[in-house]
């Protein structure tokens, strides 16, 4: 059987062979039979083409066959992206104001213990729920001094109604509501609603105030003080692989929220890098890294979902 990540890698939309397909149908766990398979392998190929025209494009970094590969662009969005909404009251953020400080360039709170490990929000559009617990459990190292504790998106997603795709609107919501649970007390992900349990849950981590990060100029001084919010276009990330990301897509902006944890260089090429929530099987081990400063993925592009950008500032908690 011929490896597929290298058989994949710039294959064409009409160069698949059967062994090819076969092993990524078993490496990624689909079962597909008659007109489905037909189906599938179709816009497999079409995605595949599409990836090497990527590569092309970013010489820094890899595209070719993901777990996404057999899925039509409308149908990960769907999967994937936050939903589309038919009107939003957006909320207004005090604006994030840079300091005069020195900023450090390089810059990774992963290394320095401020990030929990990659999560997975499944087929559900909830990336805005992560994208908000990580900005909270940054606090907690950056601000509590400890090693952060994994934080409820469910409360999130079970409390609020109004956060529902929202990173903005869900830490303005923390903002007043006490804090954010750990996920230990208030009970494991889902992805769909149910009750509300806050009340009977223990507060992780609490914060003092939320701010607009609107621009991504800004973005290397909002990270000095820790993990946050950046919203993106997550088109390019369909068939990402590795590597540093130059000539990206911008067509919808907001519509996938993630956790900037990082800024460094690589080949003189400058780079956010980024904490994803599709598990670690999606790019560098759940991370994707993007050139920075260029407004690649749409960064710091206004939306209609909410804020470009959004940090917090934690409160010292008793929580050890």
């Amino acid at each position: 059987m011929v490896p597929v990540q290298c058989a994949l890698f710039f294959a064409s939309a009409a160069a698949v062979a059967d062994d090819v397909w076969a092993a990524w149908k078993l490496e990624n766990g689909r079962v597909y039979s008659g007109d489905e398979d037909r189906h599938r392998r179709g816009v497999f190929e079409q995605n595949l083409a599409a990836a090497a025209e990527q590569q092309t494009l970013n010489p820094e970094a890899e595209f070719g066959a993901t777990r996404f590969s057999d899925l039509p662009e409308d149908e990960f969005h769907r999967l994937y992206s936050k939903p589309k909404f038919d009107s939003i009251t957006k909320v207004e953020l005090p604006a994030f104001v840079p300091d005069t400080a020195v900023l450090e360039e390089v810059v990774d709170w992963q290394k320095k213990g401020a990030v929990t490990p990659v999560k997975d929000q499944g087929r559900f559009g909830t990336c805005w729920s992560f994208a908000t617990s990580g900005t909270m459990e940054g606090q907690e190292f950056v601000i509590g001094g400890r090693t952060p504790v994994a934080l409820a998106e469910q409360m999130l997603i079970d409390c609020c109604s109004e956060c529902y795709g929202h990173p903005d609107k869900s830490m303005n919501w923390i903002l007043n509501n006490k804090g954010m649970d750990t996920s230990a007390s208030y009970g494991p992900y889902k992805g769909s609603g149910g009750s509300c349990k806050h009340a009977q849950a223990t507060v992780g981590e609490a914060i003092v105030s939320v701010q607009a990060v609107h621009h991504e100029e800004d973005f290397m001084a909002a990270l000095q003080k820790g993990p946050f919010h950046i919203a993106i276009d997550d088109s390019s990330l369909q068939s990402y692989r590795g590597g540093v990301m130059t000539n990206t897509i911008c067509q919808d902006p907001g519509n996938h929220d993630v956790l900037l944890v990082g800024a460094g260089e690589e080949n003189g090429v400058k780079y956010w890098r980024v904490k994803n929530s599709w598990g670690t099987s999606f790019g560098e081990s759940g991370y994707f890294r993007v050139i920075r400063d260029k407004n690649a993925l749409c960064l710091g592009k206004p939306n209609s979902f909410g804020s470009e950008a959004t940090t917090a500032i934690g409160r010292p908690s008793a929580l050890v």
